[in-house]
C-alpha cells in the first residue's frame, strides 16, 4: 500500500513539476495540498509492517538515483521545450544542480553503505 501512495506522490509532484513550467497562473495550492497529504500517507503506512513497502536498503537508494536523475532530466526536458518555472526550478540555476548532487552523493552513500553491511553478513 505504502508502495502506490509514493509512487502516486511521484507522478503526482511530476504533474505539478509539468504545470510550473508549461502553465502560467494555474494555482498549485490544491495539487501541493493533495501532495503532502500523499506523502503523509506513505509515511504512516510506511510505519507499519503490515503495509510498508518491502524493499532491501541498497535498491532503496538505487530507486533513489533514479527518481531524482528522472526529475533532473524531466526539469531539463521541459526547459529546453520552452517552458519557465515560475517558481524558479529552471536548470539554469545552481541551486538545482546542488540539490541534485547532494540527493546522488546521499544515495550513492546509503547504497555503499549496504552493499559492505550486505557483504559482512
Amino acid at each position: 500500500m505504502e508502495k502506490y501512495t509514493a509512487i502516486l506522490a511521484y507522478l503526482l509532484f511530476i504533474f505539478i513539476l509539468y504545470l510550473d513550467f508549461f502553465k502560467e497562473g494555474v494555482s498549485l495550492f490544491l495539487p501541493l495540498i493533495i501532495l503532502v497529504a500523499l506523502v503523509i500517507v506513505s509515511t504512516v503506512l510506511a510505519r507499519n509492517e503490515k503495509f510498508a513497502w518491502k524493499i532491501s536498503k541498497s535498491k532503496f537508494a538505487f530507486l533513489s538515483i533514479v527518481e531524482a536523475t528522472i526529475l533532473m532530466l524531466l526539469t531539463i526536458a521541459f526547459y529546453w521545450m520552452g517552458g519557465r518555472s515560475q517558481h524558479g526550478i529552471n536548470p539554469t540555476g545552481y541551486a538545482v544542480w546542488i540539490v541534485y548532487v547532494i540527493s546522488l552523493f546521499q544515495a550513492f552513500k546509503e547504497m555503499k553503505k549496504a552493499k559492505k553491511s550486505a557483504q559482512t553478513t
